[in-house]
């Protein structure tokens, strides 16, 4: 059994991650997976009714950072002023959206106190950072017929009965 949260902010990608090669690579194997509203490890810890003083209206969500756009094992810095194509697979869950419903993407450069700061300066661990690697940095999106940005996302098709 593997179990996971849909608002973890740590790690929602492990759980369905685990799940689908444990399924792919032990198919004679009874597998389940066990998704609910919970923050990182708040099957065990909580209620689950709750994340913090929000209920499930709440807005859930970069973290993925860009230094490992290409690599896990090889992260690379951004160069200034070059455009760089960052492809990523977002966290893998089902919403549903009603008609007039709109998604906002957020692109940050920090998200702290969620996640440590980030000096803006490339260094090998940022953990490591000095005072002196924490700089101001701007950050562009770029959405033009040369250098496009796009969300793809999926639908499920819903019966005539439902």
């Amino acid at each position: 059994m593997t179990v996971g949260g849909l608002f973890d902010a740590e790690d929602l990608y492990g759980p369905l991650k685990t799940y689908r090669a444990i399924e792919q690579n032990n198919p004679d194997i009874f597998n389940v997976l066990v998704m609910g509203p919970w923050r990182h490890g708040g099957w065990l810890r909580t209620d689950g009714d709750t994340l913090g003083g929000a209920d499930f209206g709440f807005k859930t969500s970069e973290i993925f950072r860009g230094r490992f756009r290409s690599s896990y094992e090889e992260p690379k810095p951004f160069v200034p002023d070059e455009v760089t194509e960052v492809k990523f697979e977002l966290q893998d869950v089902l919403h549903t959206f009603k008609r007039g419903h709109r998604i906002m993407i957020q692109i940050h450069s920090t998200w702290f106190p969620l996640v440590d700061r980030n000096p803006q300066k490339y260094v090998p661990n940022i953990f490591a950072a000095e005072e002196d690697d924490f700089i101001a940095a701007t950050h562009r999106v770029h959405r033009s017929s040369a250098h496009p940005t796009a969300l793809e996302v999926g639908v499920l098709v819903t019966t005539a009965d439902e």
